[in-house]
């Protein structure tokens, strides 16, 4: 797919920033969740990985994979919506 054949308009228009998480479009779910502050302890190999991959955004990376797990597990542990 090139540049020229990618189509915005009313119909579909170009995706904010504020809707995008790792590259996919956050559809139907409006601007990502406040951030809250926490206390975590992390094991020491696994925090040294997440630095290593992106020193001035690893906490970044760090919720990145906690939204993934959640988004993954949630569907199996949460009750559904409609009870």
């Amino acid at each position: 797919m090139k540049e020229s054949d990618i189509v915005i308009d009313d119909e579909h228009p170009a995706a904010a920033p504020e809707y995008m998480t790792n590259g996919r479009t956050r559809v139907n779910f409006g601007p990502p969740p406040p951030k809250v502050a926490v206390e975590l302890h992390i094991d020491e190999d696994v925090l040294s990985w997440f630095q290593r991959r992106e020193p001035e955004y690893y906490k970044t990376l760090i919720n990145v994979a906690l939204r993934e797990y959640y988004n993954e597990l949630r569907q199996y542990y949460d009750p559904p919506l409609d009870k």
